[in-house]
């Protein structure tokens, strides 16, 4: 009986795994090609850039402000701190009390350009210098150079608001002794979840005094096949994660299917410390099929034991019978 109810339960299993397969689809994704034109649009470029200085060195750069609008406006370009307030790196562009955000205080904007007018279509180069000083250790540094225009506001309004943009600046001060190291903290893969996206989750920290990239490898496959169905191994994930902080990340399969058993397997690459990889067999089954199993599974246990209980009361009855023969 027990090798029979076993049969019936991975019969249960396996159809739900034939189905979810056949439900995996590609969602289509289309851009906004939205061709129209805002008044007041600012715009820098680039986003991000990363310097190796020595203690001492002068390096003078420089971002770009376009105006993409429609109108001219007046903008101003200054230097704030960066750093971030929690495990999802949400910025902070005030603090300056961290140990890595003093080179705020080395960037110079150029006086003669740091404020100005742009009319539409126009752009212009502002140059900023950094200026290392001579005693300074070694280790990553973050600023921020901010582009902000308030215009378009109207003059009556109770709140006004402000277009600002900001581009990072990630510094490698290398003079001096360099600590790359660090370590995973988590790498989660549910083995259960009752509704798409399948979502595998982790959390790295940087324990080095320089900035270091995390690299993050996600494998989908049926159960009992060697078909991937997701992957982002020709494009893996990337993430820079900065001195004594902590970085959390997800990646969502957003287009699993609602039902179906899969293998997965995630492996985080981090300088300094051996591969993170976590293999599971997960299940996705929706609440309602869920206990529609358990109800089949139940109804199943209690056939079976009514019958075991049926033929032992005719046995008894049986052998009763047999006795007053």
């Amino acid at each position: 009986m027990a090798i029979k109810l076993k049969r019936i339960v991975l019969g249960v299993l396996l159809l739900a795994t034939m189905l979810g397969v056949s439900f995996i689809h590609n969602d289509n994704v289309y851009a906004d090609d939205s061709s129209d034109e805002k008044p007041i649009r600012l715009q820098i470029e680039p986003v991000k850039r990363k310097l190796k200085l020595e203690r001492g060195q002068s390096v003078v750069s420089s971002i770009k402000v376009s105006n993409t609008g429609t109108k001219k406006f007046t903008y101003k370009v200054y230097v704030s701190p960066y750093s971030v307030v929690d495990e999802k790196y949400n910025a902070d562009y005030e603090s300056t009390i961290k140990d890595y955000t003093k080179m705020y205080n080395w960037v110079k904007v150029d006086k003669k350009l740091e404020t100005g007018t742009l009319e539409p279509k126009a752009s212009v180069d502002v140059p900023f210098t950094i200026t290392v000083p001579s005693d300074m250790h070694p280790g990553g540094q973050y600023a921020t150079i901010m582009a902000e225009t308030s215009d378009g506001n109207n003059e009556n309004a109770t709140i006004q608001t402000v277009n600002r943009l900001g581009m990072i600046l990630y510094a490698d001060i290398t003079s001096g002794s360099i600590d790359i190291d660090g370590k995973v903290i988590n790498n989660t893969v549910n083995s259960f979840i009752f509704e798409p996206p399948l979502t595998f989750s982790s959390t790295v920290e940087n324990t080095g005094n320089f900035e270091t990239t995390a690299t993050y490898t996600v494998k989908v496959w049926p159960l009992g096949s060697n078909e991937t169905v997701f992957s982002n191994e020709e494009s893996p994930m990337k993430l820079d994660i900065i001195p004594k902080t902590r970085r959390y990340n997800a990646i969502g399969w957003d287009g699993a299917p609602h039902l179906g058993i899969f293998t997965v397997e995630q492996k985080i690459e981090y300088p300094g410390v051996p591969d993170s990889i976590i293999k599971k067999i997960v299940i996705i089954c929706p609440l309602w099929f869920a206990i529609l199993i358990i109800v089949i599974i139940t109804a199943l246990i209690i056939w079976l034991v009514s019958r075991i209980v049926k033929r032992r009361n005719g046995k008894v009855q049986k052998s009763s019978q047999e006795r007053r023969i």
